[in-house]
């Protein structure tokens, strides 16, 4: 069986052109926010930047958890890209002239009630981003193409890890895990990874 080749940025550059995001309305009492898809090539494909949040935060419900470059949009902000902009800044000091905007996916809907809208980015590479915000306790650099394998990819029904069998339209079908050195990848940020390699399915 030949391997299948790594993704490239100039693929996901093309698709992104012409993909239509789709956009969804925000349902009452959710918030609107942003998240960066930070990608870098290197030799075996292109990694994503992902953050593990600090665990020391009782306001923050996705704290000790990996997540992506983002957060809440600020009144301040002049548009949901800036958001996402502005949070990769504050969080691990992303100068906005060095990355390029390739587009964005689909609007998401999180559990924690935020209607998150991912946008994907290009980078030379990651060196000089670290955290920058005590919300974050470190960044590393996550093989993209870890989540184009289903031997990588543990999926498990939603009602199989609540064990109650509810389930509301805002929920996901299943749950993605994907384990990188002692890191794991789960929940919105594993979705959304993979919404985007599903591009390419």
């Amino acid at each position: 069986m030949t391997a299948r080749a790594p993704l490239t940025i100039e693929q996901v550059k093309t698709k992104l052109a012409n993909f239509a995001p789709k956009s969804l309305p925000k349902p009452e009492n959710f918030h609107y926010a942003a998240v960066l898809i930070l990608l870098a090539a290197r030799p075996d494909g292109l990694h994503v930047l992902l953050c593990e949040r600090a665990s020391d935060d009782p306001r923050d419900v996705h704290r000790g958890q990996v997540s992506l470059p983002g957060g809440r949009q600020d009144p301040e902000d002049s548009d949901i890209l800036a958001t996402a902009l502005r949070e990769a800044n504050e969080e691990v000091g992303l100068d906005r002239s060095r990355v390029e905007i390739l587009g964005q996916l689909g609007d998401f809907l999180t559990i924690s009630n935020y209607h998150v809208t991912p946008f994907v980015a290009v980078i030379d590479s990651f060196d000089g981003l670290k955290p920058t915000s005590s919300e974050i306790a470190q960044t590393f650099s996550f093989p993209l193409e870890k989540m184009r394998d289903p031997t990588k990819v543990i999926r498990i029904a939603w009602d199989s890890l609540l064990g109650d069998g509810t389930s509301t339209k805002r929920k996901p079908t299943e749950i993605l895990f994907v384990v990188h050195d002692r890191h794991l990848v789960w929940g919105a940020t594993a979705r959304i990874l993979n919404n985007l390699v599903e591009l390419f399915t």
